[in-house]
């Protein structure tokens, strides 16, 4: 019970996790301009949608490809 426990506390922890939230929070505001009717916000904010980066998670799981430097 408590090694479920230590992952959930290492995923919440995750880069990824907190671009999921930076995601949500994107989403909330730019729902919000557009039903104010504020379009120079929506612009704004759809030319600065948050980006998702997985190569952490690729060079975790396999590492050892990265080591031998075939990818990247």
């Amino acid at each position: 019970m408590c090694v479920v426990f230590q992952d959930i506390n290492y995923m919440m922890h995750d880069p990824l996790v907190a671009k999921f939230r930076e995601y949500r929070a994107w989403k909330k505001k730019l729902k919000r301009a557009i039903g104010r009717n504020d379009m120079e916000k929506a612009k704004f904010l759809r030319e600065r949608k948050p980006q998702f980066n997985l190569t952490h998670l690729v060079k975790e799981r396999f590492a050892t490809i990265f080591k031998s430097n075939l990818l990247f």
